[in-house]
């Protein structure tokens, strides 16, 4: 072979040993890509997508770890709300969080991705955290958001003031 074996032939090759079931090799080759320190993100997320159609979510959650982590300031939102949806394959809750929490820094008024983190914040069990989303979610979608949130039985029993803050405030004579 001729010239240089590029990150492009690499994952070229990687993709046609997973449709053939040579999945051993299909790792050792991605974990060649991804020994280079210097990879970029987008190669690191294009490698998280191999694994994930490999159904490789191990594998596929430590490469989005890492590309999370190398992500420069100028990142478009979207791509971040993409990494959020590869960890949901995983099931990574804490992924999914991390993700989203840098996609809504640069999208504040995305109310549905605020529900997203309360969901996911109510799944971690941080009912402070997800109750913060929630006020988030319909600061910025009003109507629409309340009702989403009422066809959710997890984040609509958040809305509800909890006994204890129903005592409280009758013992202030409220």
């Amino acid at each position: 072979m001729q010239g240089k074996f590029t990150t492009d032939k690499a994952m070229q090759l990687a993709e046609y040993y997973r449709q053939v079931g040579q999945i051993g090799r299909f790792n050792n080759l991605l974990q060649s890509i991804m020994s280079n320190k210097k990879l970029p993100p987008q190669i690191q997320f294009q490698v998280a997508l191999a694994y994930n159609r490999a159904k490789e979510y191990r594998q596929m959650d430590m490469v989005l770890n890492k590309c999370l982590a190398a992500m420069p300031n100028n990142t478009p939102p979207n791509v971040f709300l993409n990494i959020a949806r590869l960890y949901s394959q995983s099931k990574n809750g804490v992924g999914m969080q991390n993700a989203l929490k840098k996609y809504l820094a640069k999208q504040p008024r995305d109310w549905k991705a605020w529900l997203d983190l309360a969901s996911i914040e109510t799944q971690l069990k941080k009912p402070g955290a997800a109750r913060e989303a929630l006020g988030s979610a319909l600061r910025y979608g009003g109507p629409q958001a309340r009702e989403q949130i009422q066809k959710n039985p997890y984040l609509n029993k958040m809305l509800r003031p909890s006994p204890l803050q129903n005592k409280r405030l009758m013992g202030f004579g409220l």
